[in-house]
């Protein structure tokens, strides 16, 4: 295994250096002025190796480095180099028929850094399972909205129905207290146009009780 091509973003004065490839015959030169980011590349690829950097290499943007490097397996098989046991089953074919990978260093801002496979179509399988994870996970935020809004919508209802039976019942002793006082006027009523009145009223309460 070798390298054969590497990318630099964000080392020292480099903030692109897009993919250069080194030269068929194992002999590679590094041209240019003074200053131009000759032993910058160099430092990169080392960090690369050892995943190790320092303060002096960061950019005044305080933007971190990434270094990408692509690997021939020089006639080899990737799965001769790595265990595919925990790898996913649609990407052991790919991983089977890979002959060079990429892989992509990236340091964080506490300077520890995470290595990660940066080849098309494995970051696309698993973009395609970060976008389904995602979809999966509004449909699952949308549903629990939609419940917690129904829940509200029968909490409101209930509270609703509970003031009309509370009204209901304020109304149903009001009723009550009026017959009682038409109990006790029928009683107390001498005359027979009083009591008649009274009778009358009476009736009248008792039909709505």
């Amino acid at each position: 295994m070798k390298l054969k091509a590497f990318k630099i973003r964000n080392y020292r004065s480099i903030i692109d250096s897009g993919w250069n490839y080194l030269a068929h015959d194992n002999i590679t030169a590094l041209i240019g002025q003074n200053e131009s980011g000759k032993t910058s590349v160099l430092e990169a690829l080392y960090s690369f190796y050892e995943g190790r950097i320092n303060d002096d290499i960061l950019r005044s943007d305080m933007t971190f480095p990434i270094v990408f490097c692509q690997f021939d397996l020089e006639g080899k098989k990737l799965t001769e180099l790595i265990s595919i046991t925990n790898i996913p089953e649609p990407l052991r074919d790919i991983f089977g028929q890979m002959e060079e990978f990429i892989l992509v260093r990236e340091w964080k801002e506490d300077r520890t850094s995470v290595i990660s496979i940066g080849d098309d179509e494995i970051l696309d399988y698993y973009h395609k399972k970060e976008t389904e994870k995602q979809g999966f996970e509004n449909r699952i935020q949308n549903e629990i909205k939609e419940l917690l809004e129904k829940a509200d919508k029968i909490v409101s209802e209930m509270e609703l129905a509970e003031r009309d039976k509370l009204d209901a019942k304020n109304e149903l002793n009001q009723w009550h207290l009026k017959l009682e006082e038409a109990i006790k006027t029928q009683k107390k009523a001498r005359k027979p146009d009083d009591k008649l009145i009274a009778q009358q009223e009476l009736e009248s309460v008792r039909k709505i009780c």
